[in-house]
């Protein structure tokens, strides 16, 4: 008898690709309402993160996004930290392989995937990300043992045709009836409506910015092996979280995974059963989708319960929340704190500011309430004397402190020209660090050249005319982002230790 191998599985993910149909390349492509009659679609599937690094290490590890780390410059630099299903998956046998679309989706943080870089640094087309598919089925695909092939794509003109010709090679190679495919989005993006130019224009961010229904929705569909279930052609109505697909998954090759704050849910019951129990549940469950990690500028958070949505902004209006959804919260941001804090933690025990003692320290306060708080209070571990100052106290008291410490966490350095420019003319003993304790050069920021680089002018495809008042538009976003908002923020009490 030969050895039982599980079920291989396939994972198509298209980049962006919002559940409904649209005019522009992001909206719902064909193939997709082609596989629904194939397997089971859910109509209402909610992605943890409203950008594509935020997405795809929620969906890795069963969290919400929020939780997993302060902001992105910890992703960036730190990688995934976290136990994830595809860990699991090579535990227990699986060969590893993917493609991922476009350098700056992830593919270097990505490389628990295996992922094959074959064409180039970067995919531009999905005919590439098929080429890259094809070398990893001739190359690295091993029929000895179980698969797990993730193919992501962008949003592009020939997505349909390739995605389509994916299908249709799983099909002639007899690997599609057996196997776990799943064919999903890992969210939704901006619809600028009828009046495209206009849209786009009131608009100018993208998907990562916003979090209503067009960008927190993503698609979801999954074909079940046949030696598992005979289940296809079903919708599923009740709102399920994006990241329960491996649960799910799990679920059905009894391969268990854990983790802190799993939020992730097996929807097994959901497609086999659909009993009023279940349905009632998963009716009843809390999902969040955020724009930004826990401790960044200008974060907002959707939260979706039964017949109810709340978009919580800078934590303004949480009090409006009914009861059930403010506890939901409530709690889920307490965890994202603490995970948040723990790398947090970890970042200043390795960095040179921690090591200061004995001194006089004017910390600049602008920043998140619970960020500068940390650090006022580990600096005074150290002996030292220690102020949080607004630049009009750093103005009048410099002269007492040893130096003057800045966090940074906004790619902007908006609110630090005034201070540095200061410091030089003063010669001050100035530190500008990042969110990790790590000192960085200050960059000068400029309205226009800002607006003129901005993603939104930069793939702009239109006529002179549209791209002039897009980048107006795009000048008032960035006044209001940098200037208003900050009206609204939390900050920290000011505190005077001499």
């Amino acid at each position: 008898m030969g050895v039982y191998m599980r079920p291989n599985i396939f994972w198509i993910l298209t980049d962006g690709t919002r559940n409904k149909p649209g005019k522009d390349k992001y909206g719902r492509f064909e193939v997709y309402y082609q596989f629904d009659k194939e397997s089971i679609r859910f109509n209402t599937a909610i992605s943890s993160g409203s950008a594509t690094l935020m997405s795809m290490i929620s969906i890795l590890t069963g969290r919400f996004t929020s939780e997993l780390y302060p902001d992105f410059t910890y992703l960036l630099e730190k990688g995934l930290v976290y136990p994830t299903y595809v860990d699991v998956l090579e535990k227990e046998g699986y060969n590893i392989n993917s493609t991922i679309y476009d350098i700056g989706a992830g593919r270097t943080l990505f490389k628990l995937l295996n992922s094959h870089i074959g064409i180039k640094s970067g995919l531009a087309t999905t005919k590439e990300s098929f080429e890259e598919f094809m070398y990893i089925m001739n190359n690295k695909f091993d029929k000895e043992k179980s698969n797990f092939v993730f193919i992501h794509t962008g949003s592009n003109s020939d997505t349909d045709h390739y995605v389509k010709k994916i299908l249709e090679y799983l099909k002639e190679q007899k690997l599609y009836d057996d196997s776990f495919v799943i064919l999903s989005s890992d969210h939704g993006y901006v619809d600028y409506g009828r009046f495209h130019y206009l849209g786009w224009a009131l608009q100018p961010r993208t998907h990562s910015f916003y979090v209503d229904e067009n960008t927190s929705q993503a698609n979801l569909n999954i074909k079940l092996p046949s030696s598992l279930s005979e289940v296809k052609g079903k919708e599923v109505e009740v709102h399920v979280g994006l990241f329960d697909m491996f649960e799910t998954i799990f679920d059905y090759l009894n391969i268990k995974y854990s983790c802190e704050n799993k939020k992730a849910e097996s929807l097994k019951l959901l497609i086999e059963m659909s009993n009023e129990k279940t349905i009632n549940h998963f009716n009843e469950r809390i999902l969040r989708t955020d724009s930004r990690f826990s401790i960044q500028n200008h974060r907002k958070t959707r939260i979706v319960g039964k017949d109810k949505v709340f978009l919580v902004e800078y934590e303004r209006n949480i009090q409006k929340i009914p009861k059930q959804l403010k506890e939901f919260y409530i709690k889920t941001e307490k965890e994202a704190r603490n995970t948040s804090f723990k790398l947090i933690e970890e970042a200043y025990k390795k960095s040179d500011i921690s090591k200061i003692k004995n001194k006089k320290i004017a910390v600049y306060n602008y920043n998140y309430r619970e960020f500068i708080d940390y650090l006022y209070s580990e600096l005074k571990t150290n002996n030292n004397i220690v102020s949080v100052l607004d630049l009009k106290g750093i103005k009048k008291d410099y002269k007492k402190y040893d130096m003057i410490v800045a966090i940074v966490n906004n790619s902007e350095f908006h609110m630090f020209d005034k201070l540095v420019s200061f410091s030089k003319r003063k010669n001050i003993n100035f530190k500008l660090l990042n969110s990790m304790f790590k000192e960085i050069k200050y960059k000068k920021y400029s309205y226009l050249k800002g607006a003129l680089n901005d993603p939104a002018i930069k793939n702009s495809r239109y006529g002179f005319l549209v791209n002039c008042y897009l980048y107006v538009m795009l000048l008032l976003v960035k006044f209001y982002e940098l200037h208003l908002l900050n009206k609204k923020r939390n900050y920290h009490p000011i505190i005077k230790s001499l």
